[in-house]
């Protein structure tokens, strides 16, 4: 008697892992912009405070990515609960993280959370736009055959 034949499952690329990773190297040339933005307008406290903003940022990309990752995995199910359950505690452990260092010299609270703001909102607009555009015109071509026509 053999054993049963298990089904080969094939193992899905790692999108959620490639979308922060992807996320995390578009913060890299924006990053300093950010710093410095808050460094002319608020003082040295602003570029520090941006500074820790862009890094809870893109440390919460990865994070995130890393549960997704581990949760697609197991099923449909497990993402839901993942997505759900993941997004209220990686913002309790922000709202942790800004009321355990809201009272540092250094912490401008106003920077801090515009900088979070337009950090995460500009990261996902700008990767939103990629992935659009990659999917409608994937290694698009113009084809040279095409004639112009005119409407009378």
């Amino acid at each position: 008697m053999t054993a049963p034949i298990k089904p080969v499952i094939p193992s899905s690329p790692t999108v959620e892992k490639d979308l922060a990773l992807h996320m995390a190297k578009r913060s890299l040339p924006v990053a300093p912009m950010i710093v410095l933005a808050a460094l002319l307008i608020r003082g040295a406290d602003g570029g520090w405070t941006a500074a820790l903003a862009v890094a809870i940022v893109v440390v919460n990309l990865v994070v995130a990515a890393g549960m997704f990752t581990w949760a697609a995995r197991l099923g449909a199910n497990a993402l839901m609960a993942v997505a759900l359950g993941g997004f209220l505690f990686r913002m309790m452990l922000i709202t942790g993280l800004v009321y355990a260092v809201r009272d540092q010299p250094w912490i401008d609270l106003p920077t801090l959370a515009v900088a979070i703001l337009v950090t995460q909102l500009g990261l996902l607009a700008w990767e939103c736009h990629y992935i659009a555009t990659s999917l409608a015109v994937p290694d698009y071509v113009v084809p040279t055959d095409i004639k112009e026509t005119q409407v009378p």
